[in-house]
């Protein structure tokens, strides 16, 4: 089996977060940062570094494994746009209480 080695530049991922979500049941935590998961019969070690992740994992699970954490989501963009979409209805907001 061929294994590779995938190094993501990510600043939104936190491993750490999602592991201890409650909402993932079989990842096992090998030592601070680094994490053995098993999905759907396929196996991966995750591992947090300072600015992304990189993944040991078979190569025919690569895509899986991209999807299962949404790796190709721009998530600076979606907080980006969150943030600016608060701010534009705060504005609104203030504007209608000032009679603007």
């Amino acid at each position: 089996m061929d294994y590779i080695d995938i190094f993501i530049k990510n600043n939104y991922i936190n491993l750490k977060q999602i592991a201890e979500s409650g909402q993932c049941f079989r990842w096992k935590k090998m030592c601070p940062g680094r994490y053995f998961v098993i999905s759907d019969g396929r196996a991966a070690c995750f591992f947090q570094e300072k600015t992304g992740i990189r993944i040991l994992c078979r190569e025919k699970d690569e895509e899986y494994f991209r999807r299962y954490l949404d790796l190709d989501i721009d998530y600076g963009k979606m907080i980006f746009l969150s943030v600016r979409r608060r701010w534009e209805g705060g504005f609104v907001f203030f504007a209608r209480i000032c009679g603007k």
